[in-house]
């Protein structure tokens, strides 16, 4: 998981990924952050869901397409690989 914000906003909290890496399953993140100067805008995150193409140890971390939203259902090209949300703020 990652989380990315402006330089002008410091963004504090966590998030968490629910779900397994099985196909068809639902993965849904809890998102629990808050912008400590309130110079970023909370209520309209950017989503996008990343596969794993590398190793475990040397990640290649490559764009999913189309997976642009808060849920991602797992598919077959998934399976075996880690999966992340880079999760942003502007």
């Amino acid at each position: 998981m990652r989380l990315l914000a402006s330089a002008s906003s410091r963004i504090t909290g966590t998030f968490t990924i629910a779900g397994l890496v099985t196909l068809g399953a639902t993965l849904t993140p809890t998102i629990n952050l808050s912008d400590v100067d309130g110079n970023g805008t909370l209520a309209t995150p950017n989503y996008q869901w990343e596969r794993n193409t590398g190793t475990h140890s040397q990640p290649t971390w490559t764009t999913i397409a189309s997976a642009t939203t808060n849920t991602y259902v797992v598919t077959a090209a998934d399976v075996g690989h880690e999966v992340h949300l880079k999760l942003s703020y502007t």
